[in-house]
């Protein structure tokens, strides 16, 4: 097994796609900028996400749990592996898409 198989197998055994997910909606909140949706009239802070921001707290998750599986393991990902990984978990987990 590659080492990249092996990371992504470890990774999605000890974060599951609800938890991922929750930590995504959570991190999105990180993002919101509650003047300007005063001042936009929006309501709603997962609207102001979608109209304001792109993939900023999906990236935050992706690359936290890269860093935490890294740090844990003791591992140092070269540059491929590390985007390769990224595409495994941001297909798998699929946050990036909402």
């Amino acid at each position: 097994m590659t080492n990249i198989k092996k990371a992504f197998e470890i990774i999605i055994s000890h974060f599951s796609k609800i938890d991922v997910d929750s930590l995504y909606e959570d991190q999105k909140l990180e993002y919101v900028d509650y003047e300007q949706m005063k001042d936009e009239g929006i309501e709603d802070e997962f609207e102001y996400y979608s109209n304001y921001c792109t993939r900023e707290a999906a990236d935050d998750i992706i690359e936290g749990i890269l860093i935490k599986y890294a740090e844990s393991k003791g591992f140092t990902f070269s540059i491929n592996e590390h985007c390769k990984l990224y595409d495994l978990l941001q297909d798998y987990y699929d946050i990036i898409l909402y």
